[in-house]
């Protein structure tokens, strides 16, 4: 046993000690890193190989936990069977419950309860000397007597669509990256700057990527220099799921949530006991390279639920490229140099219940990058290099005081350190040297009241303060110094749900209302200019109406304000002979407003949902960069408004083993600045259309999918005079799955680009043809 781990962990651990460039060896000292890394395996093996002598006399199982899916709570007491078998038995006082010797064969579990609805789970395998688990919540029950209602807690439906990916999805996706997850994604679009595994930002409906909030964890990774935040720096092993909210949503989320919001959250939902050790390792066109790790519930502890996670990618990343600029015909093409990288990460969440009513939550990440920076491919660099080191971490405390009192306190901390080097040509011409770090500290507290049935009170603030020190290592006179933020927010929303009569065409009605107010203050030691104090009301409302449990129908609509606040960098960039940062700078603003409906189908063998959204947001204060006498400096010069829907079709059959997706933004993006020559032209970048396809059957032994994405134009200039023509893109994925004993290999196969367009997203910043990548999965199931 030992030595089948060492050979499985021989080519990770010689993967990690490959050669590296000067500039790596300088500033990318991973060593300690390493140790760690072997040291946490060490531990593991060790794990496995004692308990495997202990599971040895063990026999088929199948084990898991009923919850409260309101709060949370175990149910205890409650009947768990095995549908189309006389196997039966009963939750203990932490809802867990457990089935021995039992034949080898595909279940479903059926669970009922005093107060619950019953609940019956998907399929579930049992396999030789395998504890199989499942994780199912209960829903309140609702009772009708003649003249009297009892009901449980009201599910209340959002005015706003909000798109959740949950675990299970992203474990049968696989993704390499987060961009990876989120493309074609209904009105989100991914930018990327270079091939696989680079850097990549995200857009929503039709917004700036500096407009979108990234949180992880709800703790904000946006730069606090440029506003942007990189997508590539989160390991999608560790990701339990994602949240995303499409528009403006600075009620919530205070400041810089002007186009929209990527909560990305690596907690666990709920806790669960499953034990397992995964190993990946993939490979890809021009040297793409990744190897992981991650381990659930190292240490066996009832009350608490950790993951850890590790992940080194490195690429060579050189590759040919050849797009054509319109209306003139203009070709580029070459080959993309300087487009290497190496990243690596470190994840540890965890989720514990010391007590009934009190939940205890943690995250923290270790991440460090190394990459060329090969500028546009009309004028690329070979020397330029970035470093990025981040550290993240966040606490939260959720106490339940009352079935109609919750309380909520989260902290989090991120720490960013960013180093730019180019050492210019043989004169030293083009030589910069800048670095920044910058810290970020959050604390939220909430309350949430349940006054009577149906209402529900949010109350809450949330401080945050930011540092940001740049050091310019060539010229200190360009040195922008220490900038300080600091913020102050007091937010309350309501959420009221009303029963309405049998005759009418709804069952329900939902208002929603949500107020905030922000308070921040600017300061900059270089800077002659004093304090910048900004208070914004951030409010929004909404509605929706629904009906229809198998078969579904809901309609909604919400309307809000949003902003974002200056980048530090706009605000205070010291002066030079080519830019200048300007003070005077004022908030860039959003009112937001969608209406759409849903209509959807659930029976045993089909799933159908059919949902359309209409939207319109009208953008002023933008900021832009101008040519003002010679020197660049931004103002606040730009409006754009911008109206589109957002469309969605999905049909899934015989519990989703075959699933057929259809999706399509179209969106209106015009500039609306008075007096600019490009009044009512089309917003740069930004196509009018998105439409994407895909096709996946699924069955336990393989999966295979095909999916297919068609972009519209995008124009290069203000004025409309030049742009980048549609492209299509077709990717292909199989997958082959096998399961012996407590052991689960994975075999996948991807294709990008199937068809080899050439294309580009970003200004002169091209994308990889055709590009392929093929890995393998080891997963070992701990009793």
């Amino acid at each position: 046993m030992r030595r089948a781990f060492v050979l499985a962990l021989r080519p990770f651990v010689t993967g990690a000690m490959g050669p590296r460039k000067a500039f790596r060896r300088k500033h990318l000292k991973l060593a300690p890193l390493r140790v760690i890394f072997a040291g946490v395996c060490v531990v593991a093996l060790v794990l496995t190989v004692s308990v495997s002598e202990i599971a040895a006399q063990s026999t088929t199982r199948l084990k898991g936990v009923v919850y409260d899916q309101d709060d949370g709570s175990p149910v205890e007491y409650a009947r768990v069977s095995l549908i189309n078998t006389a196997y039966e038995t009963w939750t203990d006082e932490s809802g867990r419950f457990r089935f021995e010797n039992l034949p080898l064969d595909w279940y479903r579990v059926r669970v009922t309860a005093f107060n619950y609805d019953s609940s019956v789970s998907a399929e579930i395998r049992v396999t030789s000397d395998v504890a199989a688990s499942v994780v199912i919540p209960l829903s309140k029950r609702v009772y009708e007597l003649p003249g009297i209602v009892v009901k449980g807690k009201p599910l209340a439906v959002p005015a706003d669509r909000v798109t959740v990916i949950g675990r299970q999805e992203i474990e049968m996706a696989n993704p390499s990256t987060v961009a990876d997850l989120l493309t074609g994604v209904v009105g989100v679009d991914v930018q990327r700057a270079d091939a696989s595994g680079g850097k990549a930002r995200v857009s929503i409906r039709g917004s700036a990527s500096r407009q979108v909030l990234v949180l992880i964890d709800g703790q904000r990774i946006n730069s606090s220099a440029d506003g942007e935040a990189d997508l590539s720096s989160i390991p999608p092993q560790a990701i339990d799921r994602i949240v995303i909210h499409r528009g403006g949503a600075s009620s919530e989320f205070g400041p810089d949530a002007l186009g929209g919001v990527i909560n990305i959250i690596t907690v666990p939902e709920t806790r669960d006991p499953q034990r397992t050790f995964d190993l990946q390792h993939q490979e890809g066109k021009w040297g793409w390279r990744t190897n992981g790790l991650a381990i659930s519930n190292p240490i066996p502890l009832d009350s608490v639920t950790t993951r850890f996670s590790y992940s080194r990618s490195t690429a060579d990343g050189d590759f040919p490229y050849n797009y054509t600029v319109m209306p003139s015909n203009r070709v580029y093409e070459g080959t993309r140099t300087n487009n290497d990288f190496t990243t690596e990460s470190y994840h540890l969440s965890g989720l514990s219940q010391p007590w009934r009513r009190t939940t205890v939550s943690f995250s923290g990440q270790w991440y460090v990058a190394e990459r060329g920076l090969p500028g546009r491919a009309s004028d690329q660099n070979d020397r330029a290099r970035s470093e990025d080191r981040r550290l993240l971490m966040n606490g939260e405390i959720e106490r339940r005081f009352s079935e109609r009192v919750l309380g909520e306190v989260r902290i989090g901390y991120s720490r960013f350190r960013q180093e730019f080097v180019d050492p210019g040509d043989s004169a030293g011409r083009g030589r910069f040297n800048s670095e920044y770090r910058n810290s970020i500290y959050t604390s939220r507290a909430t309350g949430r009241i349940e006054p009577w049935f149906g209402q529900t009170i949010v109350l809450g603030a949330q401080l945050q303060a930011e540092e940001l020190d740049h050091l310019d290592k060539v010229n200190a006179a360009r040195t922008m110094g220490l900038t300080d933020r600091t913020g102050t927010g007091l937010f309350v929303s309501s959420t009221q749900h009303f029963g309405l009569p049998e005759w009418g065409l709804f069952e329900s009605l939902d208002f929603d209302a949500a107020l905030r107010y922000d308070h921040v203050s600017t300061a900059n030691d270089s800077s002659e200019s004093d304090d910048i104090a900004t208070d914004y009301w951030a409010p929004k409302i909404g509605a929706s109406l629904s009906v229809g449990d198998e078969v579904s129908l809901v309609l909604r609509g919400s309307y809000g304000k949003s902003l974002r606040l200056p980048s530090l960098n706009a605000l205070f960039w010291k002066e030079d002979a080519r830019s200048e940062g300007n003070p005077e700078l004022k908030p860039e603003k959003s009112e937001h407003s969608e209406v759409g409906f849903e209509f959807g189908v659930t029976k045993d063998w089909v799933d159908i949902a059919v949902g359309v959204t209409y939207f319109h947001t009208f953008y002023y204060d933008l900021v832009k960069w101008r040519n003002f006498l010679g020197v660049w400096k931004p103002f606040n010069l730009a409006g754009a408004r911008i109206t589109g829907h957002e469309d969605l079709l999905s049909l899934a059959f015989w519990d989703k083993r075959i699933k057929l997706v259809y999706g399509n933004t179209v969106m209106t993006a015009l500039n609306r600045q008075p007096g600019q020559n490009s009044y009512g032209k089309y917003l740069t970048l930004t196509p009018h259309y998105q439409t994407s396809l895909s096709i996946t059957v699924n069955h336990p032994w393989f999966l295979i999918s095909y999916g297919v994405r068609r972009v519209d134009r995008r124009y290069a200039k203000e004025a409309n005079t030049k742009f980048y023509d549609s492209y299509r893109l077709d990717d292909l994925r199989l997958v082959v799955r096998q399961t012996i004993g407590r052991w689960r290999f994975q075999t996948e196969y991807k294709v990008y680009n199937a068809r080899g367009e050439n294309y580009t997203l970003i200004t002169h910043y091209p994308m990889p043809p055709r590009q392929w990548q093929a890995g393998m999965s080891v997963t070992y199931r701990i009793p």
